[in-house]
């Protein structure tokens, strides 16, 4: 059964060409300015990847890095800096724990993780961001790539990741592409991206109307900032290499499986610079949860 998403405008335009709504700024530091959530604060596309005073713990670790990724007409996005640490997601004895919720399983020393495929279900995700950031595609819930990405858009698996006190209404597992590409696109207007879906899948590309589920970044300003691409790095855990993180979107691919599943979800590729599909079930991926904080 296929959810139904609405199909609407964002901020006046439509959400293929991804443009945004906010001003755009070319430069690739992240700033060292640090906002918060006071009714003062005007965010603008020049703020994303700005510091953010935020903080939480889970499972006795701290996790305090944080920066603005992308600002709509009722709040901000925060991001991890860098990459969710594997203690964070507890295990299998808590039952309130992102282990048993997400069926996220640790596979690295410090960050590589993945998700467990003995328990694949379709989970509600967030009604409101799919509402606003799965304009371009409908997820479908027999495909198992879109069930975990249901896992990462299921907003009660990360509830530990969601400090009220400091604001925050709800955190997710991972970005959706939709708000990748719209963030990108606001800081880097002169460099684009566009998606469109294919199938059960996105394809994404630099020019509108794409066909392809890849894009290389490593060429345009924006892989140079940390917002996007936080390491640049193979980071070796031991036998684990995490390449990069994971999107919470499904990809398209050209060649689905023997039941017609395409079974990739979207990655940040650090080293090649890279937007790319892999295995939902693959090694070698991170996690950077997102916290929304609404306007006051």
């Amino acid at each position: 059964m296929k959810r139904k998403i609405i199909l609407s405008l964002l901020c006046g335009v439509l959400l293929v060409g991804m443009t945004g709504c906010n001003s755009s700024s070319e430069n690739t530091n992240t700033n060292d300015n640090t906002n918060n959530n006071e009714e003062t604060k005007t965010i603008t596309s020049e703020n994303y990847g700005d510091k953010y005073d935020y903080s939480v713990t889970v499972n006795d670790v701290t996790i305090d890095d944080w920066k603005i990724f992308y600002q709509d007409d009722d709040g901000i996005y925060i991001i991890t800096s860098s990459y969710l640490p594997v203690e964070a997601i507890g295990t299998e004895e808590d039952s309130n724990s992102i282990y048993s919720k997400a069926s996220v399983r640790k596979h690295g020393e410090k960050y590589g993780m993945f998700f467990s495929q003995s328990n694949l279900s379709y989970q509600e995700p967030n009604e409101d961001v799919m509402n606003k950031y799965f304009k371009v595609l409908e997820l479908d819930s027999t495909h198992g790539s879109n069930q975990v990405t249901s896992f990462m858009l299921h907003s009660e698996n990360w509830d530990s990741l969601v400090n009220e006190e400091l604001g925050a209404e709800y955190a997710l597992g991972a970005t959706p592409v939709e708000m990748f590409v719209a963030s990108w696109n606001e800081k880097y207007p002169d460099e684009k991206l566009y998606l469109s879906a294919v199938e059960a899948g996105y394809a994404i590309g630099s020019t509108e109307n794409p066909t392809t589920y890849e894009v290389d970044l490593s060429t345009m300003t924006g892989y140079n900032d940390q917002l996007y691409f936080p390491t640049k790095a193979l980071i070796e855990e031991g036998s684990t290499k995490v390449s990069g993180y994971h999107l919470a979107s499904p990809s398209w691919c050209e060649k689905p499986n023997s039941s017609g599943d395409c079974p990739l979800i979207q990655n940040v590729y650090e080293t090649s610079g890279k937007i790319d599909g892999a295995y939902h079930w693959a090694y070698g991926y991170a996690l950077r949860p997102i916290v929304f904080i609404p306007n006051k």
